[in-house]
């Protein structure tokens, strides 16, 4: 298990105030790496950057504590403040330190050590408080310090060693809350036209239309002038030429014979027609009509004569009865 150092405390200024929304960067004296318990990972000593809340309290820091060996890490904690700049020097034991409670360092122009700085907290040592001493000249920086412990290599090459392999991927965070709706996308390609569908229920019946316009009000919609009666002479046109004749028809089937009608009155004595009389042994003059012939023996008849009738020996002759 890779020894750590928690930095806490709550940081003030000389007259006790907090110091809010202050820097505090804490720098390794020392560079290298530490490996985990199971070798798997290597933990480089990297500096790390921190702001004070509006307390002047320092957020729970995280600090490599010793080498695998055992050997204490030492740390420098620096307060960037142009007003009054601070350092603080201590060694990470593993736990929780209260950076409050660290000696604070003089200024660089002193040139003491952490362990002078101790001391003369601890003993009193140079007597009384002095004077505030000026400005301290620019500490080195964490590459600088990395330098004067023996490393060679260019600032990119100490940041790059300072970078230790890729770590596990982390657990998965918590599902975000639901974002808002998105704005509408451009219109899709028109899809291939579907398979028919099936035909639905009958419709419920409509309700019935208002009545329509005649065809009469139609046509004085249209303009026409006058009564329904003459409307409709003016759709009258004139006669068509005859059309020709159609073939003859088929014989109709006889129809049957009707009820006997009922007995006419008697009719009135019609005129005598000529009657054929046997009067004398003359011969029949030449014109005379054959209608009513007198037979042999002198019998007279009336009737027509006929294609079975016996025709008129020579010698007779007809005359008309009066």
């Amino acid at each position: 298990m890779i020894p750590i150092c928690t930095v806490h405390g709550v940081m003030v200024d000389g007259q006790g105030r907090p110091l809010r929304d202050t820097v505090i960067l804490f720098e390794p004296m020392v560079s290298g790496t530490m490996a985990s318990a199971d070798d798997s990972t290597l933990i480089a000593y990297e500096p790390e950057r921190v702001v004070t809340d509006g307390d002047g309290r320092i957020p729970d820091t995280d600090l490599v504590g010793s080498r695998a060996t055992g050997t204490l890490i030492p740390w420098r904690a620096s307060i960037r403040s142009r007003t009054a700049p601070r350092t603080f020097e201590f060694e990470a034991t593993p736990g929780r330190l209260n950076l409050a409670e660290v000696p604070e360092l003089p200024p660089m122009s002193s040139r003491l050590t952490v362990w002078d700085a101790a001391m003369q907290r601890l003993e009193g040592i140079g007597g009384g408080s002095g004077e505030p001493g000026g400005p301290g000249e620019p500490g080195a920086s964490a590459y600088e310090v990395a330098v004067a412990a023996g490393f060679v290599g260019s600032e990119s090459d100490w940041l790059s060693s300072l970078r230790g392999p890729k770590g596990d991927p982390g657990r998965p965070g918590e599902p975000g809350s639901e974002g808002q709706p998105g704005a509408d996308g451009a219109p899709g390609t028109p899809g291939a036209e579907g398979e028919p569908g099936q035909d639905g229920a009958p419709g419920a019946p409509g309700s019935d239309g208002a009545p329509g316009a005649s065809a009469y009000e139609v046509a004085v919609s249209q303009g026409f002038s006058g009564p329904e009666s003459a409307w409709l002479l003016s759709l009258r046109g004139d006669p068509g030429a005859d059309g020709e004749d159609g073939a003859p028809g088929a014989p109709g089937a006889d129809g049957q014979d009707g009820a006997p009608g009922a007995p006419g009155a008697p009719g009135s004595d019609g005129a005598d027609a000529f009657v054929a009389v046997l009067d004398r042994d003359e011969p029949i003059p030449p014109g005379t009509p054959a209608g009513l012939i007198a037979r042999r023996g002198g019998v007279v008849f009336r009737g027509v004569l006929g294609a079975t009738d016996p025709v008129p020996a020579p010698g007779y002759w007809l005359r008309r009865q009066t």
